[in-house]
């Protein structure tokens, strides 16, 4: 015969690659279908895929408590939910009231104005507002709706207790007593 070329190639052996696209050795898969319903693929590993309500701060989530219930502080998109409250001002004459705020910090209303505080912490925070009455004035009522409120004794503060997702409204009344 001839002269045949008998060389002889030799491969090279490759040791698996997470993310080659080929499940290989110990690998449980390479993309999240390889695994079951409810997992996902993490470094070639099926593992149990995270979701809101596992008790676990995900990733996309705001919190997570565990459960998937609205209305307890952390909607069941794993969301925080936040009251508001509304300070509105009742008089007999239009005049400027005062009133400090839960930070302390002030503000001033006139008959028919209001002021709304907007994304609360609820469930177990308390806000209280103070009018700082002027002279020759009284507070006849405070009435709130949508929330649990209580009027603090000898004082012209309230103390309210917001529940998720609860829009309070609290008008403070008031009369003029003296004509200065």
């Amino acid at each position: 015969g001839g002269n045949q070329d008998r060389s002889m190639s030799i491969g090279t052996v490759v040791a698996p690659v997470c993310g080659d696209g080929t499940i290989n050795g110990d690998e449980e898969c390479e993309q999240d279908g390889d695994c079951v319903t409810g997992e996902v693929c993490n470094e070639c590993a099926c593992e149990t895929a995270p979701y809101c309500g596992d008790g676990n701060l995900d990733e996309g989530e705001e919190c997570d408590d565990g459960n998937n219930n609205n209305d307890d502080g952390f909607s069941a998109l794993c969301d925080f939910e936040y009251a508001s409250i509304t300070v509105a001002k009742n008089s007999t004459h239009n005049a400027t009231f005062n009133f400090t705020d839960p930070r302390n910090a002030p503000f001033t209303l006139t008959n028919g104005q209001s002021i709304t505080y907007e994304n609360l912490t609820a469930n177990g925070t308390n806000y209280t507002f103070t009018e700082n009455l002027s002279l020759g004035w009284n507070l006849s009522s405070v009435e709130c709706v949508g929330g649990i409120f209580s009027i603090i004794p000898n004082s012209t503060s309230i103390l309210v207790q917001p529940h998720p997702n609860e829009q309070i409204v609290c008008t403070f009344s008031n009369a003029f007593v003296v004509d200065l």
